[in-house]
């Protein structure tokens, strides 16, 4: 969420490849893209509100960049009106990382490959990412499932009807 607090309008590209220029921990920068209807909002937001390439992106009611608490306090206000509308989904405990975690998690249920997430994050090492290959069993079901489709469907006549009944018999021995 730093990151997010960190940018300055001049870190932002919009055009044809839309995009973000983050400081993440160690001064490291990468590059992430933005969709081009992300740009778009963006490039609206900036013209509304006048900002010059070295102004804060996001900042408070007082002009003054956000700062965690602002966040935290954001959040919490439409989690509040969330809650008040359906007062039986929104038991969570929400923080900005929550935002970030989401998002990776995400991009892990939907198959992006761990290096990619790795990048989108700024992590060093991909051991760090994998936290979030753990985090849906139903992910890791559908995984498993799909492995075992290809070995099922390449093995299907690998053993004859009486070796099959011979394994189904001694396996029911183990009972």
């Amino acid at each position: 969420m730093q990151e997010l607090i960190d940018l300055s309008v001049a870190d932002v590209t919009i055009g044809r490849c839309c995009k973000v220029l983050v400081k993440g921990k160690g001064s490291k920068y990468r590059e992430i893209p933005i969709f081009g209807e992300t740009g778009r909002i963006l490039k609206c937001y900036i013209n509304a509100y006048g900002l010059k390439s070295d102004d804060a992106l996001f900042t408070n009611r007082s002009g003054e960049r956000l700062t965690m608490a602002g966040v935290s306090h954001i959040m919490n206000k439409y989690k509040k009106l969330l809650q008040e509308q359906y007062p039986d989904s929104f038991d969570l405990r929400l923080l900005p990382h929550t935002m970030r975690h989401s998002k990776a998690t995400y991009l892990v249920n939907e198959n992006v490959n761990i290096f990619n997430v790795r990048d989108f994050l700024g992590h060093i090492s991909v051991t760090t990412t994998q936290v979030y290959l753990t985090s849906n069993p139903e992910v890791t079901r559908k995984a498993i499932e799909k492995a075992s489709t290809k070995i099922v469907s390449k093995s299907k006549d690998y053993y004859s009807l009486p070796e099959k009944e011979d394994l189904l018999a001694f396996l029911k021995t183990m009972a």
